[in-house]
C-alpha cells in the first residue's frame, strides 16, 4: 500500500510532482547530486577542451580553428561554473544549480554539433562519440526537470539534418547511424527515467524510515520517562531468565535495592501468566526492602523488550486495605460484647471442622444463663452486660486448644468441641457450672450469682452438618432447664 502511494507522488519524468517534494529530495541527496553534476563540469568541460589537439591538426589553417578555439574555452568555462555552483559542501541551490547545469549541458551539446559540422567529415568514431555522449548523459546526468529528459533526444534528431548537409556520408551509413542512435536514446531514456524514480523512491522508503526511528525512539524516551516517573512501582523483568530488567524509583523504594529477592513471588506471578497473555490482579504477599512482610496487589504485561519476552509488572502496597478486610471479616464474625465467635463465625468454623479429613468424635455444648431476664429488670442492661462477659470468660478458661466458644443469641453460647465424645463434652461443661455458680459477678455494690444450663450432643458419624446436634443439645438444655436448672443434660 505504501508502495503505491510513493509511485502517485512522482511523474511520468521520474520527478515528484509537487514542487515542495522535489525541492526536499535535492536538498537531502544535495551531496550526491552536487558531486556528480561537479564532476560532469569538471570532466566535461576537460574532455571537450582537450579536442583542441584534434582541432590544430585537421583545421590550424582554417580560419574556423580560432573559433572552434573559443567556443572550446566557453563550454570549459561553463564547466567550471558549473563545478563551483555544484560545491558539495555549500547551501543547496537547486535553481542555480539547475540553471548552470542546463546551460552546460545544451551548450556542450550545440557545441559537439558545431565542431561536427566544422570538421565536415563522417566517419564512425564520431558515430561512436554520439553513442558515447548519449549513454554518458543518461547515465551520469541526474533529471531535475523535465528538460533535462529531452536534451538528448532534441540532440539526436538534429543530428541527422546536419550530417546529410554537412557531410555527406553513404546513405547506409545515415541509416545505422539512425538506428544507432535511436536504440541508444531509447535505452538511455528508459535507464534514466527508472533511475530518478528509483532514487525518489528509496529517499521517499528512508524519510519514512528515519521518522519511524525518530517517533520509535521518541516513543520509547516518553516511556522511559513515563516508566521513571510513575508513582506506581513497576519492575520489567526477562519471563525466560526470570531476571529483572528495570525498576523504577517507586519500586525500589517499595521493595528496596533488590526487588526481587522474593522470587516465590515472582513465581507466582509467573504461573498466573502461563493461562494467557496477562495475568492480574493478583493478591501476593512480598518482603518490602526493611524486611517486613507487606500485601501487594499484582497486575503483569507480557510485551517484548530488546526481542525478548518480558513482564511488566505493577505493585500497589494493598497492607492496609488487607489488614482493613481481615478486621471487618473478623468483626463479621465476632460478637462485639465479649469478643467470642458470634452465630455466623460458629457456623463457619463447624463447616470447618466438620469438613476436615480422618476427624474424631465431634460433641457441641449449648448453654443459657439461668434467670437472665430478673437480672436485666432488676439490675439494668450493663450489669447484663458484666455477666454475659463474666460467663465467656469463665468458658474461656476451661477450654481447650482448638475448642470454639461463641455467643450465638442474647444470653445463649454454643460450644464446638473437635475430638471430645460424649463424656468428654459433659465433663467439661459440668467444670464451666461449677465454676461460673461459684464465682459470683460484682456488679457496683451488687454481687450477682449467675448459673447456667447445658446440653450436650454428639455428632453421629455419617452427619455432614452441625444443625441435628444442635437440636438435640437444645433439647438437653431444656430439660435440664425444666430438671430445676444449673444442670448438664446430655442428649438421648
Amino acid at each position: 500500500m505504501r508502495n503505491e502511494e510513493d509511485q502517485h507522488l512522482i511523474g511520468r519524468f521520474g520527478l515528484f510532482v509537487l514542487a515542495r517534494d522535489e525541492e526536499a529530495f535535492v536538498r537531502a541527496e544535495w551531496a550526491d547530486i552536487a558531486i556528480r553534476l561537479r564532476r560532469i563540469g569538471l570532466w566535461g568541460g576537460l574532455a571537450f577542451g582537450t579536442g583542441t589537439v584534434v582541432d590544430w591538426f585537421m583545421l590550424s589553417r582554417n580560419a574556423s580553428y580560432w573559433g572552434l578555439l573559443a567556443l572550446r574555452l566557453l563550454i570549459m568555462l561553463l564547466g567550471f561554473h558549473l563545478a563551483t555552483v555544484a560545491r558539495p559542501e555549500a547551501v543547496p541551490r537547486r535553481r542555480a544549480l539547475i540553471l548552470a547545469a542546463l546551460v552546460f549541458q545544451i551548450s556542450i551539446l550545440i557545441a559537439a554539433r558545431i565542431v561536427s559540422v566544422s570538421h565536415g567529415i563522417f566517419n564512425p568514431y564520431m558515430a561512436i562519440a554520439g553513442v558515447l555522449y548519449t549513454l554518458i548523459f543518461y547515465a551520469y546526468a541526474p533529471i531535475l526537470v523535465p528538460a533535462n529528459a529531452w536534451l538528448m533526444p532534441l540532440w539526436a534528431l538534429s543530428a541527422l539534418p546536419a550530417v546529410v548537409m554537412a557531410m555527406h556520408p553513404p546513405v547506409t551509413a545515415i541509416v545505422g547511424w539512425s538506428l544507432m542512435i535511436s536504440i541508444t536514446n531509447l535505452l538511455g531514456w528508459q535507464l534514466a527515467m527508472q533511475s530518478s524514480r528509483s532514487l525518489r523512491l528509496n529517499w521517499l522508503a528512508r524519510v519514512r524510515l528515519e521518522r519511524e526511528i525518530t517517533s520509535r525512539i521518541l516513543a520509547e524516551q516518553n516511556l522511559e520517562q513515563l516508566f521513571e516517573v510513575c508513582p506506581v512501582p513497576l519492575l520489567l523483568v526477562n519471563e525466560q531468565a526470570n531476571s529483572l530488567l528495570r525498576a523504577n524509583g517507586a519500586a525500589l523504594s517499595m521493595l528496596g535495592n533488590d526487588p526481587l529477592a522474593d522470587d516465590q513471588a515472582l513465581r507466582k506471578v509467573l504461573d498466573a501468566l502461563r493461562g494467557g497473555s496477562g495475568s492480574g490482579p493478583v493478591d501476593l504477599r512480598m518482603r518490602a526492602g526493611g524486611g517486613s512482610v507487606i500485601d501487594v496487589l499484582v497486575k503483569a504485561r507480557r510485551l517484548r523488550y530488546d526481542r525478548d519476552r518480558a513482564l511488566l509488572i505493577s505493585l500497589v502496597e494493598i497492607t492496609e486495605r488487607k489488614r482493613h478486610e481481615d478486621e471487618l471479616r473478623r468483626l463479621a464474625q465476632v460478637d462485639a460484647l465479649t469478643g467470642l465467635y458470634n452465630r455466623r463465625g460458629f457456623f463457619s468454623m463447624a463447616e470447618t471442622a466438620i469438613a476436615r479429613e480422618n476427624r474424631g468424635p465431634l460433641s457441641v455444648v449449648l448453654c443459657d444463663a439461668d434467670h437472665f431476664k430478673r437480672i436485666n429488670d432488676e439490675h439494668g442492661h450493663a450489669a447484663g452486660d458484666r455477666v454475659l462477659q463474666h460467663m465467656a470468660a469463665t468458658m474461656a478458661a476451661h477450654t481447650r486448644e482448638g475448642d470454639v466458644i461463641a455467643r450465638i443469641g442474647g444470653e445463649e453460647f454454643a460450644l464446638l468441641l473437635p475430638d471430645a465424645t460424649n463424656e468428654t463434652a459433659l465433663q467439661l461443661a459440668d467444670r464451666m457450672r461449677h465454676k461460673l455458680a461459684a464465682t459470683p459477678v460484682r456488679c457496683g455494690t451488687a454481687e450477682l450469682s449467675v448459673t447456667l444450663s447445658a446440653g450436650v450432643a454428639t455428632l453421629d458419624t455419617d452427619e455432614t452438618g452441625i444443625d441435628l446436634a444442635l437440636r438435640r443439645a437444645d433439647a438437653a438444655m431444656y430439660r435440664a432447664k425444666q430438671g430445676g436448672r444449673n444442670r448438664v443434660e446430655a442428649a438421648v
